[in-house]
């Protein structure tokens, strides 16, 4: 009897999954938002501009024939201008030094890189006569040393790692010859260096050196730089985040153009609408009742929506898509570890709930994100990051530290007692599994009610408290929505513009019961309350095709990785979008970008799908 109701469950299942992809596949509302954006693509694509910026030799022809004189203009200037900022920087002495030290730092022999760097520390040394300091002789005793250890070795580093036995296994991936620089201009430039060390001092020198390898190594490892950018996502402040948004843009174009690296302009058609969200924002600096404060905020957001472009220019293969989620997972691990911390150290608690209706709760972690709310939100993305890990690993002990950082993740959400994320979580991992594999659905939903007998009362507390109005927590944001509605009446068509600022220039008049907030506590509230009717629109427009394109590419794809990726994208970004019912899931910058880049590899993962199996994306 059980085995004949579990197959009719599991046909059941089937045939409802069947004909949702049969919906999503049929839709008159998304085919025409591909034609639209297919559209946008193409004539974007065969642009004048852009045509000039991505041809290569053996288009040059068919581009000065389509465009005539003007493309022949156009197609030299820029050849030109290539010609005029490339041709210094190969004939210059100083700079090609410079250049292949830095980009070549790795391969070079320690002896020569030893030579320069003694030269260099002596002369902040000699620089103790002019303006002693401690910083000025730590730094310059240290560089001595260091340099003396170099002294000694012939090898590169490069060498040092494949003689390792740690690295040997990658002995074909990173072997290359030494290289040995020239005496006469490593003593030259490390006497220039250590001059102007001793009357600059040496600190100013080290700091300028070190961010001109930074952004050489940048420019020779765009997609490795990226990688790092967003592993450094819930460590860094907003503004260094933005920093290094725009840095990587600009490095790209630097590595486009100055070193006639062809840019490929091929894309998803998800890219017009994030260039149409990025317009609707733009919008609330237009209508805006505080148009300094909402152009600060939207020049923000804008700086990391373009690390949705990044992604999908750089991340254009599998392998840089694994290593993604990889490097996501160890920056959610550092957080874990941190948020557990936090529980075992009260001082360290947030109270951010009722204390008289749950007095049992002596407080909710945060990790390194200033609001439990917030920590769940970032971890609704992330945990279900892991468990795409978790189910494509083969390798039994990586699936085994899948598993506990898993394991970690989940214990954490569970200490943010933020009932809305809990919601959301849920969600994301029944509709994973709902995709990914349908066995382990049927027992997830055994499991999660047996699993609700099992609870601490602490949890059972928080989780009946959902809808109960005697919680100051809910009943404070149904006041923020009732006020925000009665604010909406009036400006749901332009929107009052974007960011806290402008909310409280206008919110105030119509707030229910004199309560006061810096946003509505409800993402779509806010979309309609910044831009108005047009921005929630596009907005809604976005979702529904990053979700098409990533549950159609769940279920059709023959690649188990690709597979497993998109139904953990299309997953983490339901039960983000279900909390953002509850919350304004925007509030925060940083879980902002974690958003952005989450948009970004539903891009990559369609593009990749595209690629490697030939499909329509």
């Amino acid at each position: 009897m059980n085995s004949i109701i579990i197959s009719f469950l599991v046909s059941v299942f089937i045939k409802f999954k069947e004909f949702i992809i049969k919906q999503y596949n049929s839709s008159f509302f998304c085919s025409l938002f591909e034609k639209i954006a297919g559209a946008f693509n193409k004539s974007y694509k065969n642009s004048l501009i852009i045509s000039a910026l991505s041809s290569n030799e053996n288009t040059d022809d068919v581009y000065k024939e389509k465009y005539g004189k003007v493309g022949e203009f156009i197609h030299n200037l820029f050849d030109r201008l290539s010609g005029w900022l490339v041709e210094p920087v190969k004939n210059s002495k100083v700079i090609s030094f410079f250049l292949k030290l830095t980009f070549d730092i790795p391969y070079i022999s320690l002896r020569s890189l030893g030579v320069f760097m003694s030269l260099v520390s002596i002369g902040g040394l000699l620089g103790l006569l002019f303006d002693f300091s401690k910083i000025q002789l730590v730094l310059s005793a240290g560089l001595l040393i260091l340099s003396i250890l170099f002294l000694t070795i012939k090898a590169s580093f490069t060498e040092l790692l494949q003689t390792s036995f740690f690295l040997q296994n990658f002995q074909n991936k990173i072997y290359a010859e030494t290289i040995v620089l020239p005496c006469k201009q490593i003593v030259l430039w490390g006497v220039v260096i250590g001059v102007i060390s001793a009357f600059s001092g040496i600190l100013p020198v080290l700091a300028l050196f070190f961010m001109f390898i930074g952004v050489c190594f940048a420019v020779k490892n765009i997609s490795l730089s990226l990688l790092i950018y967003i592993t450094l996502l819930p460590f860094m402040p907003t503004m260094v985040m933005v920093a290094g948004s725009i840095a990587i843009c600009l490095i790209l174009g630097v590595k486009t153009h100055l070193f006639r690296e062809r840019i490929d302009f091929s894309g998803t058609s998800l890219n017009f609408f994030v260039f149409l969200m990025m317009a609707m924002l733009s919008w609330g600096v237009v209508n805006s009742y505080d148009k300094l404060s909402s152009l600060k905020s939207v020049m923000v957001y804008i700086a990391f929506m373009l690390v949705y472009y990044l992604i999908v220019r750089l991340i254009n293969n599998k392998e840089k898509l694994v290593k993604a989620f990889s490097l996501l997972t160890v920056a959610s691990l550092i957080c874990s570890l941190y948020g557990i911390y936090q529980y075992f150290n009260p001082a360290e608690l947030q109270v951010w709930q009722d204390s008289e209706m749950f007095s049992e709760i002596s407080g909710r972690i945060v990790s390194f994100f200033q609001n439990p709310n917030v920590y769940g939100e970032y971890l609704i993305l992330i945990i279900m990051i892991n468990v795409a890990l978790f189910a494509t690993l083969s390798k039994p002990l990586l699936k085994l530290c899948a598993l506990i950082l898993l394991a970690l993740s989940g214990l954490c959400m569970i200490l943010t007692y933020s009932r809305g994320c809990w919601i959301g979580i849920a969600l994301a991992v029944a509709l994973f599994l709902f995709i990914y594999s349908k066995k382990i659905f049927l027992l997830f939903a055994v499991l999660g009610v047996v699993a609700l007998f099992f609870l601490p009362e602490s949890v059972m507390t928080r989780l009946l408290s959902i809808g109960n109005l005697a919680d100051s927590s809910t009943s404070y944001r149904v006041y923020i929505w009732q006020g925000t509605m009665n604010m909406l009446k009036d400006f749901w068509v332009t929107g009052i513009g974007v960011g806290t600022s402008a909310f409280n220039h206008v919110y105030p008049i119509y707030a229910f019961g004199a309560i006061s907030a810096p946003h509505p506590h409800n993402l779509y509230l806010l979309l309609l309350s910044e831009m108005g009717i047009l921005g929630l629109l596009v907005f809604a427009v976005l979702m529904i095709m990053v979700l098409k394109k990533l549950f159609v590419t769940a279920n059709k794809s023959g690649d188990k990785t690709i597979s497993a990726y998109s139904a953990a994208l299309f997953s983490a970004l339901v039960g983000f979008l279900v909390q953002g019912i509850f919350d304004n899931v925007w509030y925060n910058y940083r879980v902002f970008l974690l958003f952005w880049i989450i948009v970004g590899l539903s891009g990559a993962v369609c593009l990749i799908h595209k690629k490697t199996e030939d499909k329509e994306c």
